[in-house]
């Protein structure tokens, strides 16, 4: 705990807390820095095909990566709704879309699947269109369930960070104030 003082009193702009507000916007990128060690775990995935310990964590890399591959347009396309929505919005209804965003996720991506697959259909390609079915029909089936599941996993690790920033005052809440 000295350590963490010391470390403040060195460096004074670590002594202003950020507001509750600005954390909230901020989790939004966290799947996204999830992929800079995913890609490190499934680099070289295919060229090493041994049977070590290496390959089952190079094997979780690989499928993250292919599972961040569908998710990458949806998740993007609700940041940016979400950033642009939340200007001058309350800490409390931030939170309370921040706790919705798997569900809100959920649609999107059923959504953005559906279209995929849609547009499929009108391609001259015979391989194409078979592949877009395809995604249109698994798609919806998958990423519901993969968008709540890992994006309550990302909520409830966000939410524990905020309560550790916000005991050791790097938050500042405002309903508390």
């Amino acid at each position: 705990m000295t350590n963490l003082w010391v470390y403040k009193a060195q460096y004074p702009i670590y002594n202003i807390p950020m507001t509750s507000i600005t954390f909230y916007r901020l989790a939004l990128f966290l799947p996204y820095l999830t992929l800079i060690p995913g890609y490190y775990l499934a680099k070289d995935f295919l060229a090493n095909q041994s049977s070590n310990g290496l390959l089952s964590t190079q094997f979780l890399g690989m499928s993250w990566m292919v599972l961040s591959a569908f998710w990458i347009i949806p998740y993007t396309i609700l940041v940016i709704g979400l950033l642009i929505w939340s200007k001058g919005k309350s800490s409390n209804t931030i939170r309370s879309w921040f706790l919705r965003s798997p569900f809100i996720l959920m649609m999107v991506t059923i959504i953005v699947f559906i279209v995929a697959g849609v547009l499929g259909s009108y391609s001259s390609d015979p391989n194409t269109s078979g592949v877009l079915g395809g995604v249109l029909l698994l798609g919806p089936i998958c990423s519901a369930t993969y968008s709540l599941i890992i994006g309550y996993v990302f909520v409830v690790f966000a939410l524990l960070l905020y309560e550790i920033l916000n005991k050791f005052g790097y938050i500042r809440d405002e309903n508390k104030s």
